[in-house]
């Protein structure tokens, strides 16, 4: 029962010991927010966060990596950035006491799959985070609706209004002559001989 209760305290300082070097390594650092693996359709918008408290002089890297781009944000510091090409942001926030650094794509591809986000504090673990883009069929089944949707609309539109116009006198006049003054004009003057 002893050797049992000694070897508990040794696995419980061992256990300590651990915790305390680990809280060294971060020297400080609460983390507010940290990036996730995201899974997203094609065409949705995704949103990568890394935030820390105390940081005190430090600053949050903030990396994208992927096939279309590969650059960084730093918070605080930077002001945000916009990579049109790309349909992405990076911006800096301030947020309970702490920075965030953030990432955001529009309208994502599968060109993005498998795009990273790796966020670098010194003093701290690195943190990643991966994008995963699949395709939405119904997508495209809509779009295709969509545009056959519109041109039976237009079509059928266009076959009643002639039919309409056909049967209109009013408006059979005015299309008749180029001013649809003319044929009035010429048919008065029938009528008076």
């Amino acid at each position: 029962m002893r050797r049992m209760k000694i070897q508990t305290a040794v696995h419980l300082m061992r256990l300590l010991i651990l915790v305390l070097q680990l809280a060294s390594l971060t020297n400080g650092l609460t983390s507010i927010v940290l990036p996730q693996n995201v899974t997203s359709e094609t065409g949705k918008t995704v949103i990568f966060e890394c935030g820390y408290k105390d940081l005190n002089s430090e600053h949050i890297r903030f990396y994208i990596m992927g096939s279309k781009v590969n650059d960084s944000v730093s918070c605080p510091g930077d002001s945000p950035k916009y990579l049109p090409a790309q349909s992405m942001k990076a911006s800096c926030y301030a947020k309970s006491g702490g920075d965030v650094a953030v990432w955001e794509v529009a309208g994502t591809s599968e060109d993005d799959n498998g795009t990273v986000f790796l966020c670098r504090v010194k003093g701290g673990a690195d943190q990643i985070g991966n994008l995963y883009v699949y395709a939405n069929d119904s997508y495209y089944a809509k779009l295709i609706g969509y545009v056959i949707g519109g041109f039976l609309s237009a079509l059928i539109t266009i076959v009643v209004a002639y039919i309409l116009l056909k049967r209109s006198e009013k408006a059979q006049r005015c299309f008749r002559s180029v001013g649809g003054i003319q044929d009035d004009v010429q048919s008065t003057q029938t009528k008076q001989y």
